[in-house]
């Protein structure tokens, strides 16, 4: 009888898993990102699956328990009022006053003032497309397309343009974060650098301190300032850009998900999955 439940409960564990891995996958299909990062999402679920660790397991929960335990989410009243927060993905070359970008947050209408962050550049949106339509204003959720003018600095990738009546998104350099280790072969030491992927920003920043060690079931302090991180483990730690007076646009993930996690890269490989719990500086 005692082998039977012990077989019982691994066979329900397993399906746990199997369905949220299936809703994982979904998921990333569905995601508007290039092919390249949409298979490594899905490299990093298959070794989930495979290793069926219980960290690991937990690594999937880690960044993806917004779309694992609630239904879709549809914008709403409370979305809509919340400060403006357009995260710029591409500036059309040979079209200065053109950019495109996802609303992640609030509402954007022709006639507004913003400022676009890090550099505080103050630009009026002029038009709005939305799906090659010209519309007078679009809310949070949308891919649009904004023509502006005043633009007389360089506008990269995971800028955000906010409304200059409202508060402005955070930038930062110095931040604590949880982060889980997917994959690393050797442990890993505070001064260990990685590429970081925040949004559509791309950067460097280097492992500056190792906070305390999560316990991955009940996530409980298990060791305050351990020496060292190995693959499996979830830890809070702090993170500096490596480029001396760089900064960048960033949020913490309790208050804006979609602009507070981020994942971890080296030599091509995700290392770690992560979420931003404060920015210190």
């Amino acid at each position: 009888m005692q082998q039977q439940h012990k077989n019982q409960t691994a066979y329900s564990k397993q399906a746990e898993m199997d369905e949220a891995i299936d809703r994982v996958n979904n998921f990333i299909n569905c995601l508007n990102i290039k092919k390249n990062r949409k298979e490594e999402l899905k490299r990093i679920v298959d070794l989930i699956q495979i290793s069926y660790h219980k960290a690991l397991v937990s690594i999937m929960y880690l960044n993806f328990q917004t779309y694992l335990n609630t239904p879709t989410k549809t914008t709403t009243d409370s979305d809509v009022n919340r400060p403006l927060r357009v995260l710029i993905i591409k500036r059309h070359k040979n079209i200065d006053t053109i950019i495109d970008g996802k609303i992640e947050s609030g509402c954007c209408r022709v006639g507004d003032r913003c400022l676009i962050m890090p550099n505080r550049t103050c630009v009026e949106v002029t038009n709005i497309y939305y799906e090659d339509i010209e519309t007078d204003s679009c809310d949070c959720g949308k891919n649009v397309r904004l023509k502006l003018n005043n633009i007389e600095e360089e506008i990269s990738p995971g800028f955000i343009l906010c409304n200059v009546q409202q508060d402005p998104c955070r930038v930062g350099r110095v931040f604590d974060a949880q982060i889980a280790i997917i994959e690393h072969q050797s442990i890993i030491y505070p001064g260990y650098s990685a590429v970081l992927h925040i949004h559509a920003a791309i950067t460097t920043v280097q492992l500056k301190q190792i906070i305390r060690l999560i316990d991955h079931e009940t996530g409980n302090t298990i060791q305050e300032h351990p020496t060292f991180i190995k693959q499996g483990q979830i830890v809070i730690a702090r993170f500096e850009l490596l480029q001396s007076g760089e900064a960048i646009c960033m949020e913490t993930f309790k208050d804006y998900p979609q602009l507070g996690r981020f994942t971890l890269c080296n030599a091509r490989q995700t290392v770690a999955l992560g979420n931003v719990l404060e920015i210190i500086e």
